[in-house]
């Protein structure tokens, strides 16, 4: 006896189960929509990655730019001194030329 109720226990609950599907398909549409958010924010993350690789390679230029700059700089205010000596002279020699006469 226990064996045949074994047998019609699962034919007992098909009807429970039948009910219990529309739940189901409410989840499986759930876990669809999910595994879609889910590869979105993957694709998000991906390019948020490339942006990573490129602001770094951005940070980089920009120290190499900061750099020329500063060399560029350095080679104005060179040239500034000698501006200066150049006047220096001229203004040496024009004293020069004026006492001669």
């Amino acid at each position: 006896m226990s064996y045949l109720v074994f047998l019609l226990l699962p034919l007992f609950y098909a009807d429970k189960f039948k009910e219990n599907w529309k739940m189901d398909a409410e989840t499986i549409e759930f876990k669809e929509n999910v595994d879609a958010w889910i590869k979105q924010i993957r694709n998000e993350v991906g390019g948020l990655s490339e942006i990573s690789s490129i602001t770094e390679e951005s940070i980089g230029d920009i120290q190499h730019n900061y750099e020329l700059i500063h060399e560029l700089r350095d080679e104005v205010e060179k040239l500034k001194q000698e501006i200066n000596a150049l006047k220096i002279m001229q203004i040496i020699n024009l004293r020069e030329i004026h006492k001669k006469f």
